[in-house]
């Protein structure tokens, strides 16, 4: 899952640049054969 959030003031120059990223990306989690192991001290999110 990817969840992106665009703050105001995000150009269409910046969002071309995310997306070429995200393009470049991706396809490497698509070929692994299988999800990588969860650490075994996850804890939640903090910002």
């Amino acid at each position: 899952m990817l969840r992106i959030v665009g703050r105001n003031g995000l150009t269409h120059d910046l969002a071309d640049l995310l997306v070429e990223d995200l393009t470049r990306v991706l396809p490497e989690p698509r070929e692994q054969d299988r999800p990588h192991a969860k650490p075994s001290t996850s804890t939640a999110f903090h910002h």
